[in-house]
């Protein structure tokens, strides 16, 4: 990429050389004039002209770079300053690189109004704004150079009335923008330009009309650069017009539309630059075939179609680079023709992948080669030839699959200075021979499986500036950095890996040390921060996620501190703000999540970085309160605020954000806030998420149109009356979740024209009323379309539900994978992602999703009071997982159409009053996992193929008319209950309702205590005569005792708290996790001595005190690994621990098959920081025989999968990817029918479902599919004997003295 950026920067060029020209145009006759009168005479520079730039200097720092400005002196001859000989003005001010630092621009420099060429580029301005007034005086201007200066803010009109001016940069000043006045406005006057840079100002407010805009105001103009400028829309046809263009620049834009065919009319076009927008369609060849041609780079248009030309002799392209595009066709044969290509960068294609390398291999004459694979999944590549291309300087490979080491005949590009194999499957230790590659100065060997330790020769490179090893396996201790002090290094990132022990103190030795990214590895010991404080060039510096403890230092800062934009200090045992902070004033991002520090949040911290700060995140602490809210300051850049998981109370800060563009994110979740502001959703903010706090009253009533709001979560608190009808004003809602509090209204149909909504989750309310059916108008358009959740469970809603309004939901019949995450990513610089996080019922629980697929689909009605008929148009609803419209009043059959609903995961239907036969088409679901039909009117015989095999009991209880496995009644021939058995199987249905209670009634000792009453009762009766006793007994006087007895037994039996040993072991499971404002949250409802089965997560048996539930995803719980008091519970039939943070150790290697009865269990990784388990999958997972649903996915767990994994018959839901498994999938019936996202990105998995094939070598994992007959639990049937036979014995002991009194 250098080579790029040298072809760019080379175009910079001719506007030096234009401009010495009109300097000297400028400056000739003046000088000719003064020889001819005097030749020994020079005129001085004007007095008003040096005070002028004596003020300027004395508006910098240090102007030690200025020594030659001197009082008295002739500024004429200061560096910098050319003056016009004749009058002694001021024509050329050149300061560019000079590293001067000023809080902004003196306004006597506005006096030099002769001013011709002003350069002030590369000095620092510290985010001042430029004058509002001034440039329009500097009326001689012919160019003005204020690229990199860190000016912020509205661009004055003043510059645009510089009607003369032919060449104006003012790139690379990414607070900068244009709109009041607005692009239009600005340009207008510039009739003259011949060249415009604008990279990183923000231009978004011009919409779609920039082009347009240009073509109308500017049509000499040659060179155009609108990098990263937030353009959008297409580019219009009058930009024809501008046949002047030599250079386009529109990379990292969002410019959509097709490429016009009318830039292969610019003949004069030697550089088109558009890569990184969203450009589509087919791509015009023609252009290509343009003779002045030289640069062509498309890379990262993925919708763009690109079909590359018959290259003819003499073409002089330089720079060919289509990563990321579709390329139609086959490299063709004339690319040898490129004898001046420099640089060619591709995305290979399978299908001619071969024939692809046969011809780049030709190009001997390359410097710089970047190839991309598709995925890095595919088939094994062999890139052994790479060694014969010996003019490389720049080798560029990803998403490649190299399985193992990476070629060695690298060794022989000798010319090399960067070195990049991202994500190409590496494993084992960094060979050796990297080091005699010693033009290095750039090596990344990104997201591989590298294993062992760190070469002391990588440190070693004489000429290293970059190393970027992270997100590999890499061990051991960091080795010292030899002689330090001479070192060229810049850049260094080792985060995500397994590394430990201290840090050497040689990294805070390094002289050019500007980014240092150590974060999520084992790095122990203690860190003080002040050495570092002496890198002046650092910006960059990251220990979050480690072992370490930060300390602040004794001495007091520096007086030259480096300008640290980004700070990463989480989980570094911090217990209060480290003091340096208040001295930091570049600060962009802040990380300080998950510490001890507690009290106020200081007020300074939004004053001080109000205009830089971007991302601030202060979660999982201990804060209390805002000295300050930051809703009194506005900021300027602020995209992401993390306020979540502390201890704040009151109103919530809304923080005034003039952020024109981007994605704003406020987490205040889990605290203590109290009140909304009336208006709440800001110019920029785009994600709220108030979940868990203490909302009361009624939402605000005043949103505005225009809001940008995509996510609203406010579930748990306690919101009262309606929701408010301003909310159709967000029109780019996504999520909407206010689950969990006191909302009183009617269904809000009015939300279904909100185009982007995606989750709408209303559990938990008070919601009444009706599902109205669509008006005819509302027939023809979208209604809730983009609809993939909608949860309306717990609530009073009533009536029937319209079957049309089912067929209104076309993003539930839509069966596309696009295994997109529901995400918000802001415009933040390091690409900071937001992930929704939602909790559903699914599959019989609650279940907290924290990462949600765009392909997830899921609907639930439970707990209402809906009648009628199920609308058999769900059954149109194709791509639906969960189906829950139980504990309703439903009536009639069972739709036949649910079985088209092909990947159906989960369905309830249960305590309803649905009749009939459960029809034959519900066996089509072959991805069903979980089924609830009990406790309907349902007859007939049960289906018996497919998955229904696999269904337990209670998935049919209480149908007395249903026969057929697994239930214990027969079926005769038609499929009814066989006649001769049929009271038998009544009563066996009724007692297999009480067998639960049985059970625990013998646990609890309840036998005994019946046996008690009945000899009480016995020895009334024997203490009668039967004279007395004979009427009471044939007038029944006793039976109403009996019962009172009976409910009294139930009563207990439904009351047994939290067993001892159960609540013992959840509380030493809680001791294991450390003490967080997260934890706190998480266990406030768990204090010793009380019942644990009322604790908030989990849930226990039917009156046995036994746990059968325990959820505690996303609760961002830190622990140093998984205790194992988890396996005293071994009744849990559901374990949640995804979202936290075990501190990458290994899953416990024994201790899973006590979990017997165990159906759910996920541990996958936390969302946003932590250590993820590692090591290999425990082999006892395989003893879970009831096991339903297992996510492991995103951890770094490595070898082979188990193989008896494919004997567990129930196993419908499996995740195990993003880990670093290895080997072959096991190959069983049963796992050939899970989809390959459930075995994605572990680089070295192959077999089906996976593409990859295996290779001879590949461990076999081949095993039979085990099945086997699941019969009664004799167990629980000799318990119920038990407790009746000790019952009976009593009974028959106590009666015996009474027969023979009476005998």
């Amino acid at each position: 990429m250098n080579y790029t950026h040298r072809c760019l920067h080379s175009h910079k060029l001719p506007l030096l050389i234009l401009l010495i020209a009109i300097v000297v145009i400028l400056i000739q006759p003046y000088s000719i004039h003064a020889a001819a009168n005097s030749s020994n005479t020079t005129i001085r520079c004007l007095t008003s002209q040096s005070s002028a730039l004596l003020q300027l200097k004395s508006s910098f720092h240090d102007a030690s770079s200025l020594s030659s400005w001197q009082p008295d002196t002739d500024c004429c001859r200061w560096e910098g300053v050319t003056c016009r000989m004749a009058s002694g003005h001021v024509v050329v001010l050149d300061l560019s690189d000079g590293y001067l630092q000023s809080n902004g621009l003196h306004p006597a420099l506005f006096n030099l109004t002769l001013l011709t060429n002003l350069a002030l580029s590369g000095n620092d301005f510290m985010g001042a704004q430029l004058p509002d007034s001034g440039f329009e005086r500097l009326s001689k201007l012919v160019s003005l150079d204020l690229s990199a200066t860190n000016f912020a803010g509205q661009i004055p009109i003043g510059i645009g009335n510089l009607s003369s001016m032919l060449a104006l940069d003012l790139s690379n000043n990414p607070n900068l923008y244009l709109s009041e006045p607005s692009f239009q406005t600005f340009i207008a006057n510039l009739s003259n330009l011949r060249e415009l840079y604008l990279d990183e100002m923000d231009l978004s407010s011009s919409g779609s009309t920039w082009s347009s805009d240009l073509a109308a105001s500017a049509p000499q103009i040659q060179i155009l650069s609108f990098m990263s400028c937030g353009l959008s829309g297409f580019i219009d046809p009058s930009f024809s017009r501008l046949r002047s263009l030599t250079m386009i620049n529109l990379r990292l834009n969002v410019i959509s539309g097709m490429v016009p065919e009318f830039f292969a009319n610019l003949s004069f076009l030697t550089i088109l630059e558009l890569s990184g927008n969203a450009f589509e369609g087919q791509f015009p060849t023609k252009i290509f075939q343009l003779k002045r041609l030289q640069f062509i780079d498309l890379y990262w248009n993925d919708k763009l179609c690109v079909q590359l030309p018959e290259f003819l002799p003499g073409s002089r392209l330089e720079v060919l680079d289509l990563i990321l595009t579709n390329r139609s066709n086959a490299i063709p044969a004339s690319v040898v023709n490129l004898k001046y290509l420099k640089h060619l960068g591709l995305t290979t294609v399978e299908a001619s992948m071969n024939s692809d390398i046969l011809l780049i291999r030709e190009l001997h004459w390359l410097e710089v080669l970047r190839l991309y694979g598709g995925s890095g999944q595919g088939k094994l590549v062999s890139f052994s030839w790479i060694g014969s291309l010996k003019h490389l300087t720049y080798l560029e490979l990803g998403n490649y699959n190299f399985s193992g080491l990476m070629p060695s005949s690298i060794i022989n590009l000798t010319n090399l200075t960067s070195l990049t194999l991202y994500n190409c499957s590496m494993s084992g230790p960094i060979p050796s021979w990297i080091g005699n590659l010693i033009q290095l100065n750039n090596l990344n060997f990104r997201n591989n499986n590298l294993n062992g330790t760190i070469p002391k020769s990588i440190f070693a490179l004489p000429a290293l500036q970059s190393l970027y090893l992270d997100s590999n396996q890499l061990s051991g201790h960091l080795e010292d950095i030899p002689i330090p002090s001479s070192s060229s290094v810049y850049d260094i990132d080792l985060s995500n890996n397994w590394l430990h022990g201290p840090i050497p103190k040689s990294f805070f030795c390094l002289p050019n040390l500007e980014y240092l990214n150590l974060e999520s590895n084992h790095l122990t010991g203690i860190v003080e921060l002040r050495p570092f404080w002496r890198l002046r060039s650092l910006y960059f510096l990251g220990f979050s996620n480690n072992k370490l403890s930060v300390i602040d230092g004794e001495d007091s800062p520096s007086q030259y501190l480096p300008k640290i934009q980004h700070l990463g200090l989480a989980c570094c045992n911090l217990t209060k703000l480290p003091r340096i902070l208040r001295h930091l004033y570049d600060i962009l991002e802040l990380d300080l999540s998950s510490n001890k520090i507690g009290g106020v949040i200081p007020g300074w911290i939004w004053e001080i970085w109000k205009d830089t700060l971007g991302s601030l995140d202060l979660s999982n602490n201990a804060f209390t309160s805002l000295e300050n809210s930051p809703s009194l300051v506005t900021f300027t850049h602020l995209s992401h605020l993390n306020l979540s998981f502390n201890r704040l109370q009151g109103e919530i800060p809304i923080p005034a954000i003039s952020l024109p563009y981007g994605v704003v994110v406020l987490d205040y979740s889990n605290n203590g806030f109290s009140s909304i502001l009336r208006t709440f959703e800001g110019r920029s903010l785009r994600v709220l998420n108030l979940r868990g706090n203490k909302f009361n009253g009624m939402l605000p009533k005043g949103i505005k149109e225009g809001c940008k709001l995509e996510t609203i979560d406010l579930n748990s608190n306690q919101i009262e009356g309606r929701l408010p009808r301003t909310l159709s004003n967000c029109k780019s809602l996504e999520l909407l979740d206010v689950s969990n509090n006191h909302i009183l209204d009617l269904f809000p149909l009015w939300l279904g024209n909100l185009p982007k909504l995606r989750v709408l989750v209303l559990r938990s309310n008070q919601l009444y009323g009706t599902i109205k059916g669509l008006h005819n108008s509302d027939l023809t358009r979208d209604h809730f379309s983009s609809l993939q959740i909608l949860d309306l469970a717990n609530n009073t809603l009533s009536g029937q539900l319209p079957p049309k309004w089912f067929e209104k939901l076309k993003s539930m019949m839509a069966n596309v994978d696009d295994g997109q995450v529901l995400e918000h990513q802001t415009n933040f610089s390091q690409g900071f992602i937001y992930r929704d996080i939602i909790t559903i019922t699914y599959k019989g629980f609650d279940m907290t999703f924290n990462r949600m697929l765009t392909t997830f689909k899921a609907i639930d009605f439970s707990n209402n009071s809906f009648v009628g008929v199920i609308p058999g148009t769900i059954g149109s609803l194709v791509s639906l997982h969960g189906l829950n419209m139980s504990h309703n009043n439903f009536t009639g059959a069972i739709p036949q159409q649910l079985g088209n609903l092909a990947q159906l995961e989960s369905l309830d239907l249960s305590w309803n009053q649905l009749s009939g036969v459960i029809p034959h088409e519900l066996t089509f679901l072959t991805s069903l996992a979980w089924l609830n039909l009990s406790n309907n009117n349902l007859t007939g015989r049960i289906p018996q193929s497919n998955q229904f095999l696999s269904f337990s009991n209670s998935s049919f209880e209480g149908n007395l008319g249903l026969c057929g496995r697994p239930l214990s009644k027969d079926c005769d021939s038609s499929g009814s209950i066989t006649p001769n058995t049929e009271a038998s199987s009544e009563d066996s249905s009724l007692w297999q309702d009480k067998v639960g209670v049985i059970l625990l009634f013998v646990f609890a000792g309840l036998g005994f205590v019946v046996g008690f009453v009945l000899t009480i009762i016995f020895q009334l009766v024997c203490q009668l005569p039967p004279a007395k006793m004979s009427p009471r007994v044939a007038q029944r006087e006793y039976e109403p005792l009996l019962l009172v007895l009976l409910l009294l037994q139930t009563l207990i039996a439904s009351s047994i708290p939290c067993l001892p040993d159960q609540a013992a072991a959840l509380l030493q499971l809680k001791r294991s996790f450390s003490a967080t404002t997260a934890s706190a949250t998480a266990f406030r409802s768990w204090p010793a001595g009380t019942d644990c089965c009322r604790w908030e997560g989990i849930r226990c048996d039917d009156g046995g005190g036994r746990v059968t539930s325990l959820d505690l995803g996303g609760r961002h719980l830190q622990s140093g690994g998984l205790d194992t008091a988890v396996f005293s519970l071994t009744s849990l039939r559901y374990l949640n621990l995804g979202g936290n943070d075990f501190n990458g150790s290994q899953l416990p290697a024994t201790g899973f098959e006590m979990l017997t009865e165990l159906t759910h269990l996920n541990i996958s990784p936390p969302s946003f920081t932590g250590q993820i388990p590692a090591g290999p999958i425990p082999n006892q997972l395989a003893s879970l025989h009831q096991l339903e649903s297992l996510d492991l996915s995103s951890n770094k767990l490595s070898g082979e999968i188990p193989k008896k994994l494919a004997s567990l018959d129930f196993l419908s839901t499996l995740n195990l990817s993003d880990n670093m498994l290895e080997g072959r999938i096991p190959e069983s019936p049963h796992f050939l029918t899970l989809p390959n996202s459930s075995f994605i990105r572990n680089a070295g998995l192959c077999g089906p479902p996976l593409s990859n094939e295996c290779s001879n070598k590949s461990t076999s994992n081949v095993m039979p599919h085990l099945s086997e007959e699941k019969s009664a639990d004799v167990m629980l049937f000799l318990f119920v004997g038990l407790g009746f036979g000790v019952g009976f014995a009593i009974a028959i002991v106590v009666r015996k003295p009474c027969i023979g009194k009476y005998t």
